[in-house]
C-alpha cells in the first residue's frame, strides 16, 4: 500500500496536479504525471504498477490516509485541487451529481407521474427513495425538491 511518505519522495503537488521529482522511464523531473482516462474522464497515474487516480492521491498526499471515495466539490471531475475534494461515502456522493441527461424536468428528484397526473418529487436519502410529495404546480414540486436536498443532502447538496 502506498504510503504519504513515498508519495511525496515521488511526486510534488501543485494545483491538483502532480510532477515528478525523480526521473522514471517515461517520466522526467519536473514533468506532469499521469492522464486522462478515455473510458471515464479521471485522471490517474502509475505508480509501483498500480493505477491510481489523481484525486484519491491528492487526499493521501495531503491527509495521510486513502479515503473510500473522494467526492469533487464542484463536479468535474478534472478538478484534483485539495479544496475542491472530499472524503465521501457512496450515499453522500450521489447527492453531489449533476442532473441526469435523462431529466424530463431539468429539475432533480421531479418527474412527471402519469398515474397521478402531477408532479412527483422524490430524493435519495442514504440509499433510499423519500417520496416529498405529488404537486400539480411545476413550480412548488421544484422548490420542495430543493428544500428536501438541502434538509437532507447538507454540504453535499446540488441542485443542478
Amino acid at each position: 500500500m502506498l504510503t504519504q511518505e513515498e508519495l511525496k519522495n515521488l511526486l510534488e503537488y501543485k494545483d491538483g496536479k502532480f510532477y515528478s521529482k525523480v526521473n522514471r522511464t517515461r517520466l522526467r523531473i519536473g514533468e506532469e504525471a499521469g492522464g486522462v482516462c478515455p473510458s471515464t474522464g479521471y485522471y490517474r497515474l502509475r505508480i509501483y504498477n498500480k493505477l491510481y487516480k489523481r484525486a484519491r492521491l491528492v487526499f493521501l498526499y495531503h491527509k495521510g490516509y486513502f479515503p473510500v471515495i473522494v467526492d469533487h466539490i464542484n463536479g468535474d471531475i478534472t478538478d484534483d485541487r485539495i479544496e475542491n475534494i472530499r472524503e465521501a461515502d457512496q450515499h453522500t456522493n450521489q447527492y453531489n451529481a449533476k442532473l441526469r441527461k435523462d431529466s424530463t424536468s431539468n429539475v432533480k428528484g421531479v418527474t412527471w407521474s402519469k398515474s397521478h397526473n402531477k408532479w412527483q418529487v422524490r430524493i435519495c436519502v442514504n440509499g433510499h427513495r423519500k417520496s416529498l410529495g405529488y404537486y400539480e404546480d411545476f413550480e412548488l414540486a421544484s422548490l420542495v425538491a430543493k428544500e428536501g436536498r438541502n434538509k437532507y443532502h447538507k454540504e453535499f447538496v446540488r441542485h443542478e
